[in-house]
């Protein structure tokens, strides 16, 4: 599942774009989108492979076996704005918005795809370092970005990783 909200640009315009892809492969949905003409149909593709990556980083469901089950599109708030008119009138205009909501299902039959597990890449050996052993310079490499500016380890500046990995602020 995935949200859109606030989307400056009216329900009934993105209704016609969502309609078009509902209960379409999620993978095909995008494709289609992205050769539409229409303005919403970006967003909604961006917004379809937003859910897709969502469903594959959080339950390993591949990208093939997604069907789109629903896309929701709701009215935001509407920002009104006036416009002068004959005669001293205001005539009021308003900026329409847009939440949408995307839910994907897995296609019946589908089955987990374990190859979405991490492997280690061939060639590169992989260290597990505790945090204390982090903080006492254990498993950094060579030594040379344990050096300070004290000689003796606790006092001065840490330079290297350590002082990037343990500073209060980052930047």
């Amino acid at each position: 599942m995935a949200h859109l909200r606030h989307f400056r640009m009216s329900p009934r315009k993105i209704r016609i774009v969502a309609e078009a892809v509902q209960r379409m492969p999620a993978s095909a949905a995008v494709d289609y989108l992205k050769l539409m003409p229409q303005a919403p149909a970006k967003p909604l593709a961006k917004l379809i492979a937003s859910a897709v990556a969502n469903a594959r980083h959080n339950f390993q469901i591949a990208a093939n076996d997604l069907v789109i089950s629903e896309i929701l599109v709701n009215q935001g708030p509407t920002l009104k704005r006036w416009r002068p008119r004959a005669f001293g009138r205001a005539g009021m205009i308003r900026h329409r918005s847009s939440h949408i909501s995307v839910k994907l299902m897995e296609r019946p039959g589908a089955a987990r795809a374990a190859v979405l597990a991490k492997k280690p890449v061939a060639g590169v050996a992989v260290k597990t370092v505790t945090l204390s052993e982090l903080r006492r310079g254990v498993g950094l490499g060579d030594g040379k970005d344990q050096k300070d500016a004290g000689g003796d380890g606790k006092s001065g500046a840490v330079k290297g990783f350590r002082r990037k990995l343990f500073q209060r602020k980052a930047g």
